[in-house]
Order: structure tokens, then sequence, then C-alpha cells
């Protein structure tokens, strides 16, 4: 689920980068994006056609949908929403529209935090996600914190437990379908990065990967938020808050990505080159505000999704005006891979 302030997009930084969009790099990433609709609907975008369709109807006698899953290769995509007496409901929703019932779990998704962002692999079916920590698990208000990663199996039609305690921070698939990289807590770790950058910072956590099959698990780089690129030689991961690096998997060579700032996050990394991440609409672009909004906050800022190459830094508006409260989530493959 993404559901995040601004990030200020490259145009915006006093670093060197191009003032201008350069369109043609719409064009070689090819990417289904699926976004919620109130009350309970799934909207889906194809890019860069930006063709619109209607996954599941909005209805206003329908749960909301408080975790959306990205769409896997052939579309597929899981959802949870509220169930009965405190329980959530975890659902995966084929492209002609019909939905199964996957998982029923103790707590109610919002309030308990029962259940953290869920991960979709691009193939095979599978669904990891982490749950409350034992101690929490079917209680009122608690916080989210480290849990048991577990895994919907489709062979198995059942939740099985992968045996490792992650933060409760949505993992991220490898191509395969089978490795999956997610963040291990260490002593003293916070679940979101610190704005603390002096001596006193507490550690940061790791990011592992696992092997869903053997079970085979290693470290392999500090930070938030794994994002493993489509063609799953790299990942992006956030250090302290708004520090974004990409990492190479098999020589953990870094590189600094100073521009991805200002508390967002990218979406998808694509065939390690390009980046898709939200925005905030380019100088002279249309603008707009939310409506339905609360009376406390008040309208906010429409954003966009947007693509940058990250060897020219040239980017380009994907979808325009996009209202930040939306949870968006988007499977993208390089449309001419270099």
């Amino acid at each position: 689920m993404i559901m995040l302030g601004l990030i200020q997009s490259p145009e915006d930084q006093s670093n060197g980068l191009p003032p201008q969009e350069s369109p043609e790099i719409r064009a070689r990433v090819t990417a289904t994006l699926v976004m919620t609709e109130p009350v309970g609907g799934i909207v889906s975008i194809e890019l860069p056609s930006l063709q619109r369709s209607s996954l599941r109807p909005s209805d206003v006698g329908r749960k909301a949908i408080y975790i959306l899953s990205a769409p896997s290769e052939d579309g597929r995509v899981a959802f949870v929403t509220q169930g009965r007496k405190r329980t959530y409901q975890m659902y995966l929703l084929e492209r002609d529209g019909s939905e199964t019932l996957l998982v029923t779990g103790k707590g109610d998704p919002l309030w308990d935090h029962s259940i953290s962002p869920i991960a979709l692999a691009p193939r095979g079916g599978r669904i990891a996600f982490i749950a409350q920590s034992k101690e929490n698990e079917g209680k009122r208000f608690r916080p989210r914190g480290p849990g048991p990663m577990r895994l919907w199996d489709p062979e198995a039609g059942a939740v099985r437990d992968l045996g490792v305690t992650a933060a409760s921070q949505r993992p991220s698939w490898f191509p395969d379908g089978r490795r999956l990289a997610y963040v291990s807590p260490v002593k003293g770790s916070l679940e979101i990065p610190s704005r603390d950058f002096g001596d006193t910072a507490p550690p940061l956590p790791h990011v592992h990967v696992i092997d869903t099959n053997t079970g085979h698990d290693v470290p392999f780089t500090t930070g938030h938020f794994p994002i493993v690129s489509s063609d799953g030689r790299s990942m992006i991961v956030e250090r302290r808050r708004a520090e974004y690096v990409k990492v190479e998997v098999e020589t953990g060579t870094e590189q600094a990505l100073p521009w991805l700032a200002h508390f967002g996050r990218p979406i998808a990394l694509v065939e390690s080159r390009y980046v898709i991440y939200w925005g905030r609409p380019t100088p002279g672009a249309p603008t707009g505000v939310t409506k339905n909004n609360s009376n406390f906050v008040g309208p906010k800022p429409m954003s966009a999704i947007k693509v940058v190459d990250i060897d020219t830094n040239q980017f380009a508006t994907l979808v325009p005006l996009v209202d930040p409260r939306t949870h968006v989530e988007i499977f993208a493959l390089a449309a001419h891979p270099d």
C-alpha cells in the first residue's frame, strides 16, 4: 500500500537535472498500474497507453480495501478488506473479476494493524506478508511491529510460516517468484527510517533474501523498504529517511539516488535503470487538489506518477493528477531493454 506525501521531482532539485520532461522515456516501460477507488473498487491502467479498465466496480455497499498488492504478470491482484468480528480477509482477484477468499485472520486490518502490506509474486501465485506478533495477535489497537513472515502457498492451498521474524514492511519478490527480499529488524532499530543522522541514530535493520522453496536465508544489505528490480539484478533500499540507494545483487555495488527525497518512496525499479515514483506535477503541467477532504486537513495537492532514467536523469510523467491518498501498485517491465 502506498499512501504518502509527495516525492520532490528531479526537475525541482537544484542538482543539474533537466528542467523539462523527455516524453520519449514513457515508451521505454510497459506496465500495469492498479489503484483503489471508493468504495471497494479497483481500476487498472495500462502504460504507456493509459487504457483504463475496472477490475472491481466501486459500490457503496462494499467494504473498503485497506491493502492492495501489485499485479502479477498475468494481471491478478490480491487485496485485504475487513471481515466479521474483528478479522481481516485476503482475496485474490482474477482478470475476469472473479474473487477467491484465501485467508481469514485475527484482528482488524485498520485499527489492530493485524497484517502488513502484502506482496503477490509476479508469477506462481504466492503471497507474502507479515502478521502481528504472537503476543499481539487478535488484540485491540496494537502498533505494527516485527512479526512472523507468512506465505500463502497456492500449491498447498494454505498459509505457511517461513520461520523468520520480519519488520512489518512489504516484502519484495524477485522475478522468479521464489526468492523474496524482506527487512529483518535488529535490536534497537526502528520500523520507520529515522531523521536522526547524528551519533545517536538507531541502528539500521538488515535486508535479507530468502528462498521460499528451501528456506535458505541470507543477509544482503542494510535499510528499509526493499524494491527488487524487474530483472532481479538490483534493488532499491531506503537507508535513513529519504536516503535511497540502488544496490547490485551480485556485487553489492551501490549507487545513490539523491533526487528521490522529501517523504515519499519509489514504486518500482525496471531493468535496474528506470525508477517509477510519485512526484509533483511538472512545472507548467495541469495541477489540482483533492476532493472529499477531511474538515481537519482540507484539500491536498494532486500528485503524478513519473518515471526517470537513472543513467541519463531524463524523466516523464506517466499518470498525471493522482490523489495521493490512493493505494497505487504497479507491475512493470522494460519495453526496449538496452
